[in-house]
């Protein structure tokens, strides 16, 4: 699960990159810069798209994959025995 969760912090960073932020700027109008002067006032790391994707979106995927792994594991047991009749 370990790998897994990095490997989708690493892939929703790279399409957040390359997809869906300049997704958002064509179709919604959405400006990255704007959103990029937002996330810099609650983390002023956060400069540019890339210390966006590597302050912002990489920790937040990592943190919603050890979730999503604990949940996973806590359901795992309690449907073991069901699914090894």
């Amino acid at each position: 699960m370990v790998f897994g969760t990095i490997s989708m912090g690493v892939t929703a960073s790279i399409g957040n990159y390359l997809v869906f932020l300049p997704l958002y700027e064509s179709l919604l109008g959405f400006p990255i810069e704007k959103v990029v002067a937002l996330a810099a006032k609650v983390n002023s790391s956060v400069k540019d798209i890339n210390t966006l994707i590597i302050y912002s979106i990489l920790p937040f995927n990592i943190l919603k994959g050890i979730i999503v792994s604990i949940v996973t594991m806590l359901a795992y047991k309690k449907v073991f025995p069901i699914l090894h009749k």
